[in-house]
């Protein structure tokens, strides 16, 4: 079960696109934009989350007898840059902010910092292994720190094969990794979703890199609300295109 080859099948996910992107025009819309952000993010987690499920299974019904390799503890899917709009950004470093305590806190901040200057050096979404490598600052101890606020695409990357994320992440391998495709891009439609319905209402970076965007939000003051009013906060997380300084 590929996207494409079955139009319920595309219509279904271009539904996870459409949804993402009529809340997030809500969202921006309203005055009290900066109260909502928790709000909405959760709406659209927990639709996010249904969909997946229902995409896993479907899979299940259809005969497909992958099992899921991900455990408790496996994080080579995090070691990777992962894109997120802004939204998302802002929701994980509230959910941060208010269940870490002090210490923890600032030690995931100064490992965020220390991912948006790595990033710095990378001319090109192309050199970014470089960065990939380094684990994103959320984790700590193998877990993720903000597993409940956790970004679209972290929901969704789920593994059939541990031996082809290994061999990825260890050698640098572009191969795709086994996944259950459909329901991967139910999450990127998420992720796309808002994403256009930020750049069409004028915000600045409708889509960053997880890593370095959350040491932004933690770090400086009023990030959220300097963003609604349309400053480009997140400018040193965006992925620069190759001929980019």
């Amino acid at each position: 079960m590929r996207p494409g080859q079955n139009q319920a099948v595309q219509q279904k996910i271009d539904g996870n696109r459409q949804f993402a992107s009529a809340y997030v025009g809500t969202w921006l819309a309203k005055e009290d934009a900066l109260e909502r952000t928790g709000k909405v993010f959760s709406k659209l987690a927990l639709a996010a989350d249904a969909a997946l499920e229902e995409w896993e299974e479907m899979r299940k019904q259809s005969g497909d007898s992958h099992e899921m390799a991900c455990k408790d503890g496996c994080d080579y899917c995090c070691r990777q840059p992962v894109m997120v709009t802004p939204l998302e950004v802002f929701a994980l470093a509230d959910w941060l902010k208010a269940n870490l305590k002090k210490p923890d806190l600032d030690d995931l901040s100064k490992r965020a910092s220390e991912y948006l200057n790595a990033m710095q050096k990378c001319e090109g979404f192309g050199e970014y292994p470089d960065v990939a490598r380094t684990a994103c600052p959320v984790l700590k101890d193998h877990r993720c720190s903000g597993y409940e606020a956790r970004p679209f695409m972290c929901r969704a990357y789920h593994s059939f094969s541990l031996e082809q994320c290994i061999e990825r992440f260890e050698h640098g391998d572009s191969k795709p990794v086994d996944h259950n495709s459909p329901a991967l891009y139910a999450a990127v439609m998420h992720r796309v979703g808002a994403a256009q319905k930020i750049h069409e209402m004028g915000k600045p970076s409708p889509q960053v890199v997880l890593g370095g965007a959350i040491a932004i939000a933690l770090t400086e003051k009023d990030v959220e609300q300097r963003w609604l009013n349309g400053e480009n906060v997140f400018a040193r997380a965006e992925v620069k295109s190759p001929n980019q300084a």
